[in-house]
């Protein structure tokens, strides 16, 4: 099967990793085939399976013009006009292979830039007519070059590192077997040569026939330690152009201009209410508590990533926290981007609502909110509800 010019079939079943160009046979997806008799050969469609790259690819090509024009959307959280960068990263060894592709969010608030995870956008809702941009707002939506700029200052320099430490990690476990085997071989093969030439002394007559067969073997064998050597020597140089890394130039793929929600549609919803300071008194709760318990909490709030501390013990992630906070008892809103999340980490994800923070905060912790919480979808600011008796319900004593 074709798909955007992509080949989708490479041996069989499984997966096409395209960073990499390796092909791995997968197993029948575990998951639905339970849920579904009678449907034996379910595969899971998701980065690296082709005919996943391939819809990615044609939706790139058909309509990156339309992402590259802009959009318009609203935030429910916001309280200025932002625009939004979608801007793909990459790295290229020194043999000309891909190595890394990312893509990063870049936000510029007035003369701000931050960057965080292209999830942003799960959380903004589509104006339903017509809206007006400031001016000054579309002209920072227009100003590709400040983005690309900025980004190579404050995004490529640190992916490059991640990149570079992974390629050399990666490299160094690389040559340790390649060495180990090839030269194994080699050793193996002047083990026979050695043994070919005690042979050839033990028979002096040239003429004999066992002697002319020991001569061809060795010449063979002989042949194959050579052709060894030269294969160790080119992968060691293969691997030593791998180690030089180098940036792709950043690419623009979309620009998104993201303006407040009409504040009537916001304060029409309970649970909507954000205060920056409350917000910051519950983190604060929620990351003692988390020293309280041996635990390193990490703040990854301006990065969009659907949590807002990630919680470490013995250097591994050992939960992701999303924290709400209340001035005083209430309901909370989730994003779409943190309840997705939710729901994929599972008993690793945490629930930490902080009630009362303006007096004496008070923490509730709900461990796999996704399994224990029905929240009720509020389509109007893209937020999923959950009342306060729910959550209350479901928090740890």
């Amino acid at each position: 099967m074709e798909l955007a010019g992509r080949n989708c079939e490479k041996g069989g079943k499984g997966v096409w990793n395209r960073k990499t160009n390796l092909f791995h046979p997968c197993a029948r997806n575990r998951f639905l085939t339970p849920y579904l008799p009678g449907y034996s050969d379910l595969q899971f469609v998701g980065p690296g399976h082709p005919l996943f790259e391939g819809v990615v690819e044609r939706v790139l090509r058909e309509y990156g013009p339309s992402l590259r024009q802009g959009a318009v959307f609203f935030n429910a959280e916001s309280s200025e006009p932002t625009v939004l960068w979608l801007l793909k990263c990459g790295i290229e060894d020194g043999r000309g292979n891909l190595i890394g592709e990312r893509l990063f969010a870049i936000h510029k608030t007035a003369s701000t830039c931050r960057k965080s995870q292209p999830y942003a956008l799960l959380d903004l809702k589509p104006p339903e007519s017509a809206v007006d941009v400031p001016r000054e707002v579309r002209e920072t939506a227009t100003n590709e070059d400040e983005i690309i700029d900025w980004s190579l200052e404050a995004v490529t320099p640190e992916y490059f590192g991640e990149i570079e430490k992974r390629r050399h990690k990666e490299l160094a476990i690389k040559e340790k077997y390649v060495r180990k085997s090839l030269q194994f071989l080699i050793g193996e093969s002047i083990k026979k040569v050695t043994k070919f030439d005690q042979q050839l002394r033990e028979i002096r007559d040239e003429n004999d026939p066992k002697r002319l067969n020991i001569v061809g073997n060795r010449a063979k064998e002989d042949a194959r330690r050579n052709e060894l050597s030269q294969r160790l020597k080119d992968r060691l140089e293969e691997m030593g152009q791998e180690q030089h890394l180098s940036e792709k130039p950043p690419e623009i793929l979309g620009v998104a201009v993201i303006l407040p929600a009409p504040q009537e549609v916001v304060r029409s919803v309970e649970g909507m209410e954000t205060d920056p300071e409350i917000e910051r008194i519950a983190v604060k709760e929620a990351m003692e508590h988390e020293r309280r318990q041996g635990r390193k909490p990490v703040s990854v709030e301006e990065e969009n990533c659907g949590w807002d501390v990630t919680s470490l013990q013995d250097g591994q992630v050992s939960r992701y926290i999303e924290v709400k906070g209340r001035a005083g008892v209430g309901g909370v809103a989730l994003t779409p981007n943190e309840w997705i999340k939710a729901q994929r980490f599972g008993r690793d994800y945490w629930l930490y609502v902080v009630v009362n923070c303006k007096s004496q905060p008070e923490l509730h912790l709900i461990q796999n909110p996704a399994a224990k919480l029905v929240p009720r979808e509020e389509i109007s600011v893209v937020r999923y509800m959950i009342g306060l008796e729910d959550w209350r319900m479901a928090a740890e004593s």
